[in-house]
């Protein structure tokens, strides 16, 4: 096609002046195939094939002495400027022109083909284009308005919204597409979805139950959660192995918000004291985080409770330097309370399989690591007739199910050891009352609406009746929970009931009809027809259900599946089959529900936290009131109204991501979310291997919190000086009572770095198979290794330094400011600093200068909790272990986790180390940043060795680079970096420090925005689109391998 003369429009709006005169069109007979019309109309309709030439867009660098205006192509036609104006090169203008080409001759004969082409652009335009499914939601949005003119208008603005991203890509890739193809696609889809947004009725939704704030009842049971008077370490440490014990009367009375309510205290010196001390920079009051927003909320309630749920102690508040502490979360005491028991029981297990295979448990730095891997290659050569130690897994859970017993002892000592956990689990939920607390406010809620319905003037007895029937209902549930306890047998003994979807889905019929068995045989009155129908049923509620206890938006319980009655009463043997059997599992998801809903019901008085949650709200409505202050205006009392919507939303988000369940999905077995999690499994086994190399700038943290010579005199001791190994044993056990240094059994960082753990309990087959594959990952690239080394050297010096600072305490001598307030702020006044001197001074042990503390052996219960509760903090503090408070919320929606993956850590590393860093601003802040910046320069060299790239010669590049390495900057290096790549380094630190400008490939853009997974699928589109070209791109292909980032690999690959 000659571009060289000037065209008139001859084909629609979309193609002005691009197309040649009419008589040099190329004419296209409609003899093409049905099947090849409606290709060409579905790839026309579709944006996919625009996303994945985006992906593989070529990058033409710029010509300096080229310009459209002097292209003689560009000259004889002056129509084309309007595609080739920024072109930077004579290469780029080609395939301008070459692209203007294709896509003129594709529609023109989209045009000249027959129906089928019109077929394949609509469904192009629908089923393969992701805007039209949000054009749906946009419909259902809009529907929501009260008014017709509210739902026209709605429904045209969202639709726009939803379908400028799709519309976005295709005028990034296509060179035909012009603005008014933009504006007439939206205005067509904004009508549509405003006619429909008009006609679609939705079903009414379901009335809650919201009380206005002046209807709010004073809350008597709510737990205190601040901690102004000494009685808070007499009350909460007493109580052995807990954290969180119940509190008297006269401390329920004391806390900041009764006092401020009663006129005893004013509430700007509350907030005050709760405050974050100030960095200098302002960045503290940056409200990226749940956490932090509630930290610098103006409800004391909300600045109060906020790190009461979560652990923020890594941000120092000014009460911490005032000599007032704060107590340790619900998230450390359930960590120290089930995760360390959780351990124990699994190594235990471990063990006997071992001694099952034949082989000798071990209990050294990698654990049963060494037999366990013996074991399962001699199982896998045949030289051992044993089982794997997954059926091993299978045998337990059986035995459990069997009154724990089974003909193999190994095994059935294996069903005892977890049988301790469970029976430790079911005391503490039966103390607590945990779920019938929760289900009393559900009952209290049932009486008053049947109160309002017997006291109004026409009566409505079948509601009436209704009410009356949930209320008994609920009261029988909550005395079955009391008297028997959460963990009623489904059989001979107890193990959780997890269905297996994958293997229902694969056999649904089988499935029905081991359950349809089942009832019969636990009730022989039913028919055939009866239990087969109930069967069915069951099957439906099974595959729809959410594995976990559900709260509700006024913050009720809605159920609780690991607890409640069992809708199906039918022997979990008979059904095996079509369950999950791996008691480990099993058992984790286990403790992670229930322990942390047993806390936070011992903490805050039940589960749901609405206890605090009225209080915040009363808290709210007295300040609306004008209480103890001057009245409000009504500018003043809306933004007070805003806070406090914000403030509860991020309370809930605290608590809903505790417990591990938000962001998660309404149907957390659906494609989307399956898909989703095997995305990030597979991101970690084919990006994660040199995940090791990366961590090593974390010494330089180790550095800043405890000083270079300490740091290296720990090291010494622990791994390298003669006769180490009782240190390293004692001080092992020391970490791992306070949850710590738990990877060889439970992988606990590195799941939490990568965000790849969930407490779902149960996979579909590809699913299981890439997440086991992770858990073995982490051991081939070395991380679970360096995390255990790393946290049980960082424990030594934390330990060490507990201890010494109470021996200092006891002796009558001072600690500096700054030590206090590192102290309190992990929950150590010199109140329990001195109870904790008395027990290390007698039963402690002084190896090579470090104090080893001996726990285990004191007789102060209290002394016992806060020392583990510290020690756990503040090694979480040293090796960062992301947890629930120190991520964005966004990140923990399913989306934005796969857009975030890896950047946990950076999260985090701003809530435990930057925060702290620049509030004290001291030498060893300083020292440690120039150590985690060396680090990471030194990394940046070793990752150019590995990947065989030259290494950088210019000290400015070499220091942003080890800057970026380092993590120094957390979060917001992560931001930077991200903005520095969209901007071509134009907004950067580099630019400012003279890098010049990089014209960066829009498919780097795309990846540094939408994450590690975006990459995996740029490299898999590459390996299609050369396959489907007859060649192959041999660096795209390894890219998609997994193991192919482990050092070396690639290297051996290529």
């Amino acid at each position: 096609m000659d571009f060289s003369k000037k065209s008139s429009p001859n084909y629609d709006s979309r193609f002005v002046n691009a197309l040649p005169s009419e008589n040099e069109t190329t004419s296209y007979s409609k003899d093409f195939t049905l099947s090849e019309d409606f290709m060409r109309g579905l790839k026309i309709g579709s944006p996919i094939d625009n996303i994945i030439n985006l992906f593989n867009q070529q990058d033409f660098p710029e010509d300096v002495n080229y310009h459209p205006d002097i292209d003689d192509r560009i000259k004889n036609a002056p129509h084309l400027k309007q595609y080739t104006y920024m072109s930077r090169s004579h290469a780029e203008t080609s395939n301008i022109l070459n692209k203007l080409e294709k896509e003129t001759e594709e529609a023109m004969k989209l045009k000249n083909g027959n129906w089928g082409g019109a077929l394949g652009n609509v469904a192009g335009l629908t089923i393969l284009d992701p805007s039209f499914y949000l054009g749906i939601g946009a419909v259902k949005a809009a529907a929501k308005a009260t008014s017709a003119v509210g739902r026209y208008q709605r429904g045209f603005g969202l639709a726009i919204a939803a379908n400028i991203p799709g519309e976005g890509v295709k005028g990034l890739d296509m060179v035909t597409y012009q603005g008014d193809r933009l504006m007439g696609n939206l205005a067509v889809m904004g009508s549509v979805s405003s006619i429909l947004s008009r006609i679609y009725k939705p079903l009414p939704p379901q009335k809650l139950n919201n009380v206005p704030f002046e209807d709010v009842k004073q809350i008597s049971n709510v737990k205190q959660i601040s901690n102004r008077k000494n009685i808070y370490q007499e009350e909460v440490f007493e109580q052995p192995g807990s954290v969180g014990a119940k509190l008297n009367e006269e401390t329920l009375n004391s806390g900041p918000y009764r006092n401020w309510r009663d006129g005893k205290l004013n509430i700007h010196d509350e907030l005050r004291e709760e405050a974050i001390k100030s960095t200098g920079t302002n960045i503290e009051k940056l409200p990226w985080n749940p956490g932090v927003r509630l930290l610098n909320s103006n409800n004391n309630v909300s600045v109060a409770v906020a790190d009461q749920i979560v652990d923020m102690s890594g941000i120092l508040k000014n009460k911490h330097f005032e000599g007032k502490n704060t107590l340790p979360s619900a998230e450390t005491q359930f960590a120290i309370n089930y995760l360390s028991p959780l351990r124990k029981t699994v190594y235990d297990a471990e063990s006997e399989y071992v001694k099952y295979a034949g082989l000798e448990p071990s209990d050294n730095l990698t654990g049963n690591i060494k037999p366990l891997t013996k074991a399962a290659w001699q199982q896998f050569k045949g030289v051992k007739d044993i089982m794997k130690h997954s059926e091993f897994r299978e045998q337990i859970t059986m035995a459990m199910r069997n009154g724990d017993k089974h003909h193999n002892a190994h095994v059935q000592k294996g069903a005892e050891h977890y049988r301790k956990i469970y029976n430790k689990i079911k005391q503490d939920a039966m103390d607590a009352d945990i779920f019938g607390r929760a289900y009393q406010k559900n009952v209290t809620v049932l009486q008053e609406k049947l109160e309002v319905l017997q006291k109004a003037k026409f009566k409505d007895s079948v509601k009436i009746a209704n009410t009356q029937k949930e209320i008994l209902e609920l009261n029988n549930k909550i005395e079955f929970l009391r008297t028997k306890g959460p963990m009623s047998a489904n059989g001979i003994g107890y193990a959780p009931r997890i269905w297996n979807h994958g293997a229902i889905e694969a056999d649904r019929v089988g499935a029905i009809n081991s359950i349809t068995n089942a009832l019969m045989i636990k009730n022989s009155k039913l028919t055939l027809q009866t239990a087969r129908f109930q069967a069915e049923e069951a099957i439906v509620t099974i595959l729809r259900e959410r594995p976990y206890i559900e709260i509700d938006a006024d913050d009720l319980l809605i159920d609780a599946s690991a607890s409640k009655l069992r809708v199906l009463e039918i022997d979990d043997v008979l059904v095996s089959d079509y369950l999950v059997n791996d008691i480990g599992l099993l058992t984790r998801n286990y403790v992670k529900q229930m322990g942390t809903d047993i806390t936070l019901t011992n903490r805050f008085g039940d589960i749901t936290l609405k206890g605090v949650i009225d209080e915040i709200k009363e808290a709210h409505f007295l300040k609306l009131k004008g209480h103890n202050q001057q009245p409000l205006t009504t500018a003043e009392k809306k933004q007070l109204d805003k806070e406090l919507q914000n403030d509860l939303r991020d309370i809930r988000t605290l608590r809903d991501r505790l417990r591990g369940t938000f962001g998660a999905p309404k149907n957390p077995h659906n494609l989307t979310s399956r898909s989703i999690r095997g995305l990030k499994s597979l991101n970690v086994i084919t990006m994660m291997g040199g995940a090791t190399l990366s961590s090593i700038p974390d010494i330089g943290i180790m550095i800043m919190n405890h000083g270079l010579k300490p740091t290296l005199d720990a090291f010494h001791s622990l791994w390298f000086k003669k006769g180490h190994k009782l240190i390293e044993k004692m001080n092992r056990k020391e970490a791992q009572y306070a949850a710590e240094a738990l990877e060889m059994e439970l992988n606990h960082r590195a799941l939490s770095m990568s965000d790849t753990g969930d407490i779902f309990g149960n996979r579909f087959g590809w699913e299981n198979s890439l997440h086991n594959a992770t858990n073995i990952f982490m051991f081939m690239n070395g991380l679970n290794i360096y995390n255990t080394i790393q946290k049980e050297t960082a424990g030594l010096l934390v330990s060490n330094g507990i201890s010494k600072d109470s021996l200092k305490i006891l002796s009558g001598k001072s600690l500096s400011k700054k030590q206090s307030a590192r102290n309190n702020a992990v929950g150590l006044d010199t109140v329990i600093l001195e109870r904790i001197g008395k027990q290390v001074k007698e039963h402690h042990e002084n190896i090579d200068g470090f104090i080893l503390p001996n726990t285990d052996l004191w007789t102060d219960s209290a002394a016992v909790t806060a020392f583990r509760s510290a020690l756990k903090m503040d090694i979480n503090k040293t090796i960062i272990t992301p947890g629930a408070g120190d991520r964005a919320s966004w990140t923990s929606t399913e989306f934005g986790s796969l857009m975030a993956q890896y950047q946990s850590f950076n999260q985090a590393f701003v809530n435990k180390v930057l925060y702290r860093g620049l509030q004290e601003k001291d030498a060893a802040f300083a020292t440690g940043v120039i150590a985690m910046i060396s680090l990471g320069v030194l990394v940046e060299e070793l990752k150019r060795r590995q990947y065989g790239q030259a290494p950088i010669a210019n000290n400015t590049e070499r220091l942003i680079a080890g800057v970026n390495r380092s993590g120094i900057g957390g979060w917001f290096t992560s931001v930077g970096s991200a903005v520095a790549t969209i901007t071509d380094n134009k907004l950067s630190v580099g630019n400012l420090l003279g890098e010049p400008i990089k014209n960066e490939t829009l498919n780097k853009k795309i990846t540094t925005v939408l994450g590690p997974t975006s990459s995996l699928l740029s490299s898999a589109a590459k390996v299609v689109k050369s396959g489907s070209e007859g060649k192959f791109n041999s660096n795209a292909a390894i890219s998609v391998m997994p193991g192919q980032s482990l050092p070396g690999v690639r290297t051996l690959i290529e």
